[in-house]
């Protein structure tokens, strides 16, 4: 599944370098020896190291989603990064297998080992709370303190393999559903191995997601199931906008049909396909109210711009989709973010004033 192309970082990046320098001179100066000096020269390189493993993980994802980036400012400053740590190990796997491993020469076979081993390394980091991989090792810190489930991971993984070139014999089994067809042939997804696609490659992310949302919280039983309902149908709404959004890049590019069904795509299919996006949506709002404040504003923020994007995909006819990327522009995602937070807070405003007054 393809994303939004890397765009050039932003001119108001800080040189890692200098700041790792200089805080790892500030740490080794230290007058005491012994046991006691070495472990407090441990624990400030440790906090050096996690420092700079997070930053690394929020410039890469700040190269190469506007919309993401834009929806995670509204978050609060820890889970803005442990959002952040989790899209790093999302897109470094989702970059082996679109297209930045094929591209530099590596052949599928190939691809499989790297993914499976990357997926091995995250694990262990996890498991650890360290990686040599600075990635790895910020989103290892995040999955052990909102308790990430591995199988959650597991999941992610699994639909990640999927999507490499299918013709490719797989050391793990395949799905008897999904078409498997000569090399450069298309992998056509069915309703039913398309839905277990999009579990692992959105709906688990959205449960993890929660997980760091809800790390310092303890919402009731009947709250929580409801939350998770919506991170799951948030994560499938906004998989299956961006599977019409590219539907000619994975067509044409990586061979891989996840709408229709391998025929030609015509207006009522994508009318039928964007019928189970709004249901998504209509699902996921509901919870929206629910999650703590520190994440709210930045949910309702992607709820939103997945929204306008829909609706733009609704306008255009299913030809157009087929050979070009619908795209919402910059100016329209900051006017759709900040009309969806003074709706926000003015419902938030309405609810005190009703409490207020009823009380």
């Amino acid at each position: 599944m393809t994303s939004e192309p890397p765009t050039e970082p932003s001119k108001h990046t800080t040189a890692l370098d200098d700041r790792a320098e200089d805080s790892h001179a500030e740490g080794t100066h230290s007058p005491s020896t012994g046991d006691d000096a070495r472990d407090r020269l441990y624990a400030s390189t440790a906090e050096l190291y996690d420092r700079v493993a997070a930053r690394l993980s929020s410039r890469l994802i700040g190269s190469y989603s506007t919309s993401f980036t834009l929806s995670t400012r509204l978050l609060g400053p820890r889970v803005r990064q442990d959002i952040h740590n989790l899209y790093g190990i999302v897109r470094v796997a989702d970059e082996v297998v679109d297209g930045a491993a094929g591209g530099h020469g590596v052949p599928p076979e190939h691809i499989r080992d790297i993914l499976n081993d990357y997926e091995q390394r995250v694990h262990e980091g996890c498991a650890t709370g360290f990686s040599t991989d600075p990635i790895i090792h910020a989103f290892a810190g995040t999955a052990r303190s909102c308790d990430i489930k591995p199988s959650h991971l597991s999941a992610f993984f699994e639909s990640m393999r999927a999507d490499i070139p299918a013709s490719v014999p797989s050391s793990a089994p395949a799905s008897p559903s999904i078409t498997h067809q000569a090399p450069q042939s298309t992998t056509v997804y069915d309703a039913e191995t398309r839905d277990t696609y999009i579990y692992g490659s959105a709906e688990v992310i959205g449960l993890m997601c929660l997980s760091i949302f809800l790390r310092d919280e303890t919402p009731s039983p009947a709250d929580h199931r409801t939350m998770e309902q919506g991170a799951r149908h948030l994560g499938a709404a906004f998989q299956k906008i961006n599977f019409l959004r590219d539907y000619a890049a994975d067509k044409d590019g990586l061979n891989r049909d996840y709408v229709a069904h391998g025929q030609p795509l015509n207006d009522e299919t994508k009318d039928s396909f964007l019928a189970e996006i709004y249901r998504d949506l209509s699902i996921a709002h509901q919870s929206i109210p629910l999650l703590p404040a520190s994440s709210r504003l930045g949910v309702r923020a992607a709820y939103a711009i997945f929204l306008k994007l829909a609706h733009s995909l609704e306008h255009t006819p299913a030809q157009k989709v087929t050979s070009s990327r619908i795209r919402v522009g910059n100016a329209t995602k900051l006017l759709t973010t900040a009309q969806s937070v003074v709706a926000g807070e003015t419902r938030r405003f309405r609810t005190r004033h009703r409490r207020g007054t009823n009380s």
